[in-house]
């Protein structure tokens, strides 16, 4: 009979066990969930081109944005108000300094521009500039006017 008991006893015990591990188990996902909302997904992809200008931004200008890595309002005002600083709407080919790096940072931010930053505005950021702009319906002047501008920090 004692025999018996014991037995009992174990598959209590077995029994036991097994609710633990559930309980510990179910409690382990609960513990999973909480640290993904503590860290969320970002609602967009990270684009290190945007990261460069984020720091060229805070760097050359001293604006303090956050570095995201995305095309957020901050950036875009940021670029605007610099390109007007610069006077990037008077850039031509060969022109140089830092509203040529406004138009690259503009492109760069559209998925445009991959060539990083340079002073001078060659025919390559010329034809990109206007290829933009035959694709967005926009007079093509290969400058940063008013009409691209807008269609760039839209």
């Amino acid at each position: 009979m004692d025999y018996d008991y014991d037995i009992d006893v174990m598959d209590e015990m077995d029994e036991i066990d097994e609710l633990v591990e559930q309980y510990l188990s179910d409690h382990d996902d609960e513990e999973d969930e909480e640290e993904a909302e503590d860290d969320p997904v970002p609602p967009h992809p990270v684009d290190l081109g945007i990261v460069s200008v984020q720091h060229w931004i805070n760097g050359k200008y001293g604006m303090g944005i956050c570095v995201t890595g995305v095309y957020d309002d901050d950036t875009k005002t940021a670029l605007c108000a610099i390109s007007k600083q610069e006077k990037a709407g008077d850039l031509c080919l060969n022109s140089t300094g830092d509203a040529v790096n406004c138009v690259q940072a503009l492109l760069i931010c559209k998925r445009r521009w991959n060539s990083g930053f340079s002073p001078l505005f060659d025919d390559a950021l010329l034809g990109t500039l206007e290829r933009y702009q035959l694709d967005h319906g926009i007079p093509i002047t290969g400058k940063l006017d008013e009409a691209t501008l807008k269609s760039l920090v839209s």
